[in-house]
């Protein structure tokens, strides 16, 4: 190695600065409440409070306890809004009744509702809707192929149906 070069790959003079004194904690107690953050927004709109007992009277409140956040916090935001636009589609009585017709309804018949019922601001919401018909069929009726099942028409396009 040349002489030259290596006078230049020796270490120079180095200062570490110290992070925590530039950027002291802003809540070191944790007394603050959570930060307002868009995961805990959407959290809160699509998370409902557990249903009260039939004879019991419905709260208007709900308590902000540590509780209440572990509830919010281990909630999978997407399961939750799948599972209510599956439960959508389980109370469309004429979407229904199309599916358990003879000629079905088209996939895409189905893909829409389910556009319709997932929120606007979700990332890939076409494709998901699209897995989603899939997904309610299987869920609502069962095993594909045996107590459903997608078929193509005359020109392509692909229907499904509740096996009789």
């Amino acid at each position: 190695m040349p002489p030259w070069l290596f006078r230049r790959l020796q270490p120079g003079p180095f200062r570490a600065l110290s992070f925590e004194r530039q950027y002291p904690v802003l809540d070191p107690q944790y007394k603050n409440p959570a930060a307002k953050t868009f995961a805990r927004i959407l959290k809160s709109t699509v998370v409902q409070p557990k249903a009260s007992a039939p004879n019991t009277p419905a709260k208007t409140v709900v308590p902000r306890t540590s509780e209440r956040e572990d509830e919010i916090s281990s909630v999978d935001v997407l399961a939750e809004m799948e599972r209510r636009a599956i439960d959508a589609l389980r109370l469309d009585s004429q979407l229904m009744g199309r599916i358990a017709s003879l000629d079905g309804v088209a996939w895409g018949s189905v893909k829409a509702f389910f556009l319709n019922q997932l929120p606007a601001t979700l990332d890939d919401r076409d494709n998901r809707a699209y897995l989603l018909v899939r997904k309610a069929m299987t869920e609502i009726f069962g095993q594909q192929d045996i107590a459903w099942q997608s078929v193509r028409n005359a020109q392509g396009k692909t229907y499904v149906r509740k096996m009789s």
